[in-house]
């Protein structure tokens, strides 16, 4: 999913959170200077990211890329240009035309010669997104979305500054990644390496869309609907509303076997736990298509109720 720094504090990244940036977004390094002098850089080349934010005191805004629309190439890194001096940075995902180009790179394209003023007005649409708007003749750099701030460095996802292992409060187990299951039961069978993980998959996951690569060698178990009634919203991306509700529907899903590697990539791609959260739910499997029925559970990744907006679906 990315992520964006705005540090204009004069003092570089501990390599701690400079190695999870590139580690966890290895996919280009981009970078914009604040203080009037040259002007961007992009790289392919993580190590030099790296060596950038661990020593670099200039004012800048960087990012750092995690694959989701387009291909991994040069043509994908951020930042893009939308006028002399402007550029566009994104964390996040919206819906667009091309599978070849990057969603950035396509909204960059659309906003290039557009007014501040019209640019802001239409990045506040996206509101699913983070992004930043630098404009380096100005030496200013306007962000948009909920970011986290650390030490006076501003990142668009707070992931690369959690400590890398937390111990659960259900048997001291080690995991690397945070504790969301709500009972000891979920818990242990979410966590139990020696299993694979049954996930649901409703939204850019599925076959035929853009993130299924991610788990094209996954085992399919078949299709299902949400045994209670969800809220799937679409704004951009599709998202489902943790908690069942009265007015919602019973979501279709695809159902898929997956490794802990293949839910080590996918969790990322989702931001799971401080983005999307992966929690588990009960489905029905729809024999009308499979040949197979009866009740299943599964993960899912879910998000809290900021992302209602009171139109629900039952597919993407």
């Amino acid at each position: 999913m990315c992520i964006i720094i705005k540090n204009i504090t004069g003092k570089p990244l501990s390599e701690t959170i400079a190695k999870r940036c590139v580690e966890i977004n290895s996919d280009g390094f981009g970078i914009v200077y604040l203080d009037g002098k040259s002007g961007d850089f992009r790289t392919l080349n993580m190590d030099l990211g790296y060596r950038l934010l661990t020593t670099e005191t200039r004012p800048y805004v960087a990012h750092c890329r995690y694959t989701t629309v387009g291909e991994t190439n040069a043509d994908g890194i951020h930042p893009f240009p939308i006028g002399k001096g402007r550029y566009l940075f994104q964390n996040g995902t919206i819906t667009t035309d091309s599978k070849s180009k990057s969603d950035t790179y396509q909204l960059a394209e659309t906003l290039h010669g557009l007014s501040s003023k019209r640019v802001s007005f239409l990045l506040t649409a996206f509101d699913s997104c983070r992004w930043a708007v630098v404009d380096t003749k100005h030496k200013t750099a306007e962000t948009f979305g909920t970011w986290h701030t650390d030490n006076g460095i501003e990142y668009s996802k707070d992931n690369v500054l959690k400590s890398e292992t937390l111990v659960s409060s259900y048997g001291g187990y080690s995991c690397g990644y945070y504790d969301t299951w709500d009972t000891p039961a979920e818990y242990n069978t979410a966590a139990d390496t020696s299993k694979r993980t049954t996930l649901a998959v409703y939204g850019t996951l599925r076959y035929g869309f853009g993130n299924h690569g991610l788990i094209k060698d996954a085992d399919f178990i078949g299709y299902a609907y949400t045994a209670n009634k969800m809220r799937l919203c679409i704004n951009g991306l599709p998202y489902m509303i943790r908690g069942k509700h009265k007015d919602g529907r019973n979501v279709e899903c695809e159902l898929y076997s997956v490794d802990n590697e293949t839910l080590s990539r996918v969790d990322q791609l989702e931001g799971h736990p401080t983005f999307y959260r992966r929690d588990l739910i009960a489905f029905k499997l729809d024999s009308s298509i499979t040949g197979r029925g009866g009740n299943i559970s599964a993960a899912c990744y879910m998000v809290d109720a900021s992302y209602d907006n009171g139109v629900y679906h039952a597919s993407y």
